[in-house]
């Protein structure tokens, strides 16, 4: 994901998409250094995998939002290992779940998790979509 990958994001995404490997995208909202716009293409175009944005957190919300990040990521896993017309998504499109504190992560926030389709929310993403050749 920098200038000098081997191999370029778009070409990373589509060979996730060609092998069918299940993609679960955790986002910290008030990321300062990595815009929303990469996990917003990659939701574009892998359109089954599943993408949350994590408020409060930033660049490293596993670290910022445990609670959050390990209830995501152990549902996620839990559906990936039933068969795909059976699973259902951790946290629906369009919905936010509230993800209390927990005493053991030594955190007193609470945190919105809102699941995202990826589509253009402002006009930095909608002019990538477009550059990109993508319509919604």
């Amino acid at each position: 994901l920098c200038s000098r990958a081997v191999r370029r994001f778009e070409n990373m995404l589509q060979t996730v998409k060609k092998e069918d490997i299940p993609v679960g995208l955790c986002y910290g909202k008030e990321d300062p250094w990595i815009v929303p716009l990469w996990g917003h293409r990659a939701k574009r175009e892998l359109p089954e995998a599943e993408y949350w944005e994590i408020s409060p957190a930033g660049h490293c919300p596993h670290h910022e939002a445990p609670e959050a990040v390990n209830y995501l990521m152990s549902n996620w896993v839990k559906e990936m290992e039933i068969p795909a017309e059976a699973r259902s998504k951790v946290v629906p499109v369009g919905s936010t779940l509230e993800i209390d504190p927990d005493e053991k992560w030594g955190t007193s926030a609470s945190f919105a998790v809102k699941a995202c389709d990826g589509a253009p929310r402002n006009i930095m993403e909608w002019i990538d979509d477009r550059l990109a050749g993508r319509t919604l």
